[in-house]
């Protein structure tokens, strides 16, 4: 018996993904359950034979090259699902610190808007203090002013007060010696035949313990001063009085030896 002939080895180009038309889509293994139990996996005619005609080292090397791929694939999800779990949890971090920002920062602008306020209020009151000093000062120039001013014009009332005084003492001191000279004067016309003393006597005197005194107390310096003047000046006339008769009694008794002898 002949033994069976070798079927011809078909030739299987390899399939590039990259150049099809379309993307390739997987199937909807999440949303249909028991995609896999209704269409169960099979292998393609021609992969099959690429398969069993494969040299044992050449499959070998695929199935380690494949094997690593599917290892890295796994790796690679491990990683990026518990890089997706950091993720949210990251992200609610963040959105719960946001969320502290947030108030924070509504709490600074809140903040800002007071001291803004304060600010406000205070360079009003700044700019009020400014002026009141500004009037204070203007007020104190104006009080000096009139300090100076009211100096001035009581020292001026001073003086005029003190002359005033002073010309009403001299009219009251004229008046009174007026009338005390008067009443000398009609003393010595109604007694003739006595001959008054009035040396020692004055019309601001007085009689205390049987002496004419001057008061210490009731006379002011200012008239005690005009009847001293007065007095002195009562003494020159005197003088003048006695020297113009000693004079002229010289002249007669020359006039009446003149006579004798001629």
């Amino acid at each position: 018996r002949e033994p069976p002939q070798k079927r011809a080895r078909e030739e299987h180009s390899t399939i590039d993904l990259t150049i099809l038309d379309k993307p390739f889509l997987l199937p909807t293994c999440f949303n249909a359950r028991g995609f896999f139990e209704k269409y169960p996996p099979m292998v393609a005619d021609a992969e099959r034979s690429t398969i069993l005609t494969m040299e044992p080292a050449a499959r070998e090397t695929h199935l380690v090259r494949d094997t690593a791929a599917v290892m890295r694939f796994l790796e690679t999800t491990l990683v990026l699902n518990d890089e997706k779990g950091s993720s949210v949890r990251e992200l609610g971090k963040l959105r719960a610190k946001n969320e502290k920002l947030k108030a924070k920062l509504l709490k600074a602008e809140i903040e800002l808007t007071d001291h803004q306020e304060k600010y406000k209020v205070f360079v009003q009151q700044t700019t009020e203090l400014r002026e009141t000093r500004a009037e204070l000062e203007k007020v104190r120039e104006e009080l000096q002013e009139l300090e100076a001013s009211s100096a001035e014009e009581k020292r001026k009332l001073a003086e005029e007060v003190d002359a005033l005084k002073s010309n009403m003492a001299h009219d009251v001191l004229e008046g009174s010696k007026y009338s005390f000279e008067n009443v000398v004067a009609q003393l010595k016309i109604v007694n003739p035949g006595v001959e008054l003393i009035t040396e020692g006597i004055g019309m601001l005197r007085r009689v205390e313990n049987g002496q004419i005194i001057i008061p210490e107390i009731i006379i002011p310096e200012v008239y005690r001063n005009m009847e001293v003047e007065e007095e002195e000046e009562d003494d020159e006339q005197l003088e003048d009085d006695n020297h113009e008769e000693f004079h002229g009694e010289d002249g007669k008794h020359q006039d009446e030896s003149n006579d004798n002898n001629a």
